[in-house]
């Protein structure tokens, strides 16, 4: 789908994703420089494989998964990127 043809609220769910692809990849740089293994999950996974455009699934966060003993310096990759951890104690 041209941009022209999008909707305003696909153009809304088109730029937050576009933004949250660019954080992902983001946090994926900064952790292989740790030498942590990730794996994205869910949205930003399947947003390139699965669907056809930006637009086509409205994302609101990402999901991460890493080893048990990478927390630690997962944490502390994340922290460096600007996240902070909730009250449940995840980041």
């Amino acid at each position: 789908m041209k941009p022209s043809e999008l909707t305003v609220e696909q153009l809304r769910i088109a730029g937050r994703n576009a933004i949250l692809l660019r954080e992902a990849e983001a946090i994926a740089s900064a952790l292989a420089q740790w030498g942590i293994a990730a794996l994205f999950l869910k949205g930003i996974a399947l947003l390139e494989a699965a669907y056809p455009g930006l637009a086509e699934r409205e994302m609101a966060d990402i999901d991460l998964l890493v080893r048990g003993r990478d927390l630690d310096g997962t944490g502390a990759v994340l922290r460096g990127q600007g996240y902070a951890p909730l009250s449940n104690g995840l980041v």
